[in-house]
């Protein structure tokens, strides 16, 4: 395959609209506390296509990293509260 064909395809796929439209909506199925798998269904791609994106894009793996910190530490206090609700029904 020629240069020019693959610098073409990769801007198919890391730089037109649609592609960045979709992960944005990718990132915001992830902030509703969604993982990877549920991620991919609600944007209609494979889950390895989130994988690869992560992998070549900086800003999408920092920002998939800060949606997923922030979905882990709401899920800890969600379990902190119910384990200190069902401590004191004891």
């Amino acid at each position: 395959m020629a240069a020019d064909t693959r610098r073409t395809i990769q801007k198919l796929q890391f730089g037109d609209k649609k592609t960045e439209q979709t992960k944005r909506k990718a990132l915001e199925a992830l902030k509703s506390g969604g993982g990877r798998q549920d991620a991919a269904r609600a944007v209609g791609v494979h889950p390895k296509t989130l994988k690869s994106w992560r992998r070549r894009d900086v800003q999408f793996a920092e920002d998939w990293d800060l949606r997923t910190s922030d979905a882990r530490l709401a899920s800890d206090k969600t379990a902190a509260v119910t384990d200190k609700y069902n401590a004191g029904m004891r």
